[in-house]
């Protein structure tokens, strides 16, 4: 093992998250420059994690859940649950609001575009769950 990074707790204002990068041991690991650890937390329903609207100049953010759910509504018109499995990949746009669902936990990694002046035209991705037989989720096992 090269290094060992002991995460920190970052409030990011509705919730704690444990923060591995940047650290002063290592700013990033390839293009990922933040790696935040989130939950696990509790939320009510209909209680929301407000995301203000910020810049996306360069990044792009993936999101991965190990337990419970996640809305995602944003200025795209972007209306979708993340549930754990899946993998979300977002691009910039303005605003997004995400509400969690009972116990929520995973992980989020914002990347940099490696031409850091870049401003991504927005984008959500939204790769959803496979089974232990890495087949997605809506397939059938068998026919």
């Amino acid at each position: 093992m090269e290094t060992l990074i002991v995460p920190r707790a970052v409030d990011i204002g509705e919730m704690e998250v444990r923060r591995a990068l940047p650290s002063d041991k290592r700013q990033m690991v390839g293009p990922f420059i933040f790696f935040d650890q989130m939950g696990p937390a509790e939320f009510l329903t209909d209680q929301g994690i407000d995301v203000r609207p910020h810049p996306h100049i360069s990044l792009a953010t993936l999101t991965y859940l190990f337990e419970g759910q996640i809305h995602h509504r944003d200025s795209l018109g972007t209306d979708l649950a993340i549930e754990p499995g899946a993998v979300n990949w977002m691009k910039a746009g303005s605003s997004h609001t995400k509400f969690g669902y009972g116990r929520v936990s995973g992980a989020i990694s914002p990347a940099v575009s490696s031409s850091r002046n870049q401003v991504f035209r927005s984008q959500f991705q939204l790769y959803p769950a496979r089974n232990p037989m890495g087949r997605m989720k809506e397939e059938p096992l068998c026919q």
